[in-house]
């Protein structure tokens, strides 16, 4: 995924038929995608289950027709 000039891997967690499902994160730091010291892996999930919620459930990212991010 790329947004504002950045490159990102959202990758599942875990099972996901499982409570502990979630999506961690690696940002692309360097410039050479093949090499694995141009990734940096986020230290927590950035989409996981809370006390109220089981998991996080399926992922999936778009751009609006007017070509803004959804959330």
């Amino acid at each position: 995924m790329k947004n504002k000039g950045k490159v990102f891997v959202i990758y599942s967690a875990s099972g996901s038929w499982t409570d502990n499902y979630c999506l961690g994160q690696l940002e692309l730091s360097g410039s050479d995608l093949l090499k694995i010291e141009a990734w940096r892996k986020c230290r927590a999930p950035v989409f996981s289950g809370t006390g109220r919620v089981i998991s996080s459930g399926h992922a999936s990212f778009a751009k609006s027709l007017d070509g803004k991010d959804s959330r």
